[in-house]
């Protein structure tokens, strides 16, 4: 890519034979899928149209699905979803968007068992469910809002317990987890985990986390 590009994240398959990168070059967003992990030049690159028009539309995370058939990625235009058809990866294509229902997404776990999406938005302060069973026609769900302490959520953490159906969000500039309960698709709840007791001094900021 060139100096003016904006990196939005990259994700190899299970077997480890393909790699997709998503990136921002000007107003035009691409899929880079390489195909020889042995050599970078055999590569492919497509360049998609999405409807977003802001200054921030920009491509932010991306996961790839249990089939391998197709991409999620956040974007930090108005159109905080997209999912883009990889079943023949030579020639990716946007299969759907979530038209204007999530703006400023960042953050994007993926629970391939229950199929749906964890998104954080920062326009509202959001952590959204996303309906991802059948990814030509995304069903936004639920959402729970916190209280961002910080203008630069997209730093953060965000790790998901599938078998339980719990994400868990480390909140920058703060001590605390926030711990989301996504049981109920439309009626997510949530609870906040403060992590100061565990310090001798002010935690600062919960920038990552796993779950083991």
């Amino acid at each position: 890519t060139n100096g003016a590009s904006i990196p939005g994240g990259a994700i190899i398959n299970a077997d480890g034979t393909k790699l997709f990168a998503v990136w921002t070059s000007g107003s035009t967003k691409y899929i880079s899928y390489v195909y020889n992990l042995t050599s970078t030049t055999m590569s492919k690159n497509t360049s998609l149209s999405t409807s977003s028009t802001t200054d921030y539309d920009n491509f932010s995370r991306v996961k790839i699905d249990s089939s391998e058939n197709y991409l999620f990625i956040t974007d930090t235009g108005k159109d905080g979803v997209h999912s883009i058809d990889i079943s023949n990866p030579l020639s990716a294509s946007l299969a759907d968007t979530l038209v204007g229902n999530i703006d400023l997404a960042y953050n994007l776990e993926y629970d391939e068992t229950n199929e749906v999406l964890i998104v954080q938005a920062r326009n509202p302060n959001d952590m959204h469910i996303v309906d991802v069973s059948d990814p030509t026609n995304m069903v936004l769900k639920g959402n729970v809002s916190y209280s961002s302490l910080s203008g630069n959520d997209s730093l953060v953490g965000l790790a998901l317990d599938s078998a339980r159906k719990l994400a868990f969000y480390g909140m920058y500039q703060s001590t605390s987890i926030l711990i989301i309960n996504y049981s109920d698709l439309d009626n997510p709840t949530s609870t906040t985990f403060d992590l100061t007791s565990l310090y001798s001094t002010n935690a600062g900021n919960v920038c990552s986390m796993a779950i083991f």
